[in-house]
């Protein structure tokens, strides 16, 4: 609720877990091997789930959220797709792309709007200035709940 405050305890105690997080995740973003890639994106697949419980509390059951199954590793492509509402979708791939003559693997998401078709738009932390973090994932499913909601109600500013 508005103005409530975590308590002293609860603010370390998720200072903490972020912390712990970021050393876990440092490693496998910063190391573009095919093992660490496929264990980012499933650490990224857990966040999915946790994330859409938490949308799914808020919203109960008046808005569709899906997530596909996560694929075997083995699989060609392996990934995951999250659709909010009928409409917004964000695909998370592992890719393997040459970079700088130095081929290697990468977490590639991108998002589309089913009404518009068109090209998927890519997403993301930039290769350059930074990497994946809980904090970014969620702000990338942020972006896509905003976008439903504005679709729904026809509005492009939640303040009109």
């Amino acid at each position: 609720m508005a103005g409530e405050q975590a308590s002293f305890h609860e603010r370390v105690r998720v200072l903490r877990h972020q912390w712990v997080e970021r050393r876990e995740v440092q490693p496998l973003a910063s190391s573009h091997d095919i093992a660490s890639q496929s264990r980012l994106l499933a650490m990224l697949y857990s966040w999915a789930e946790e994330a859409l419980g938490d949308i799914r509390d808020i919203y109960g059951d008046d808005l569709h959220l899906e997530l596909t199954p996560a694929p075997p590793l083995t699989s060609d492509s392996p990934g995951f797709t999250i659709t909010i509402g009928n409409d917004q979708q964000i695909a998370f791939t592992l890719a393997n792309r040459t970079r700088n003559r130095e081929p290697g693997w990468y977490i590639s998401a991108t998002v589309s709007t089913q009404s518009k078709p068109g090209a998927p738009v890519p997403a993301g932390p930039q290769r350059r200035s930074g990497h994946w973090t809980r904090g970014r994932f969620e702000e990338l499913l942020l972006s896509a709940l905003a976008a439903h909601e504005r679709s729904v109600s026809g509005d492009s500013d939640p303040g009109t």
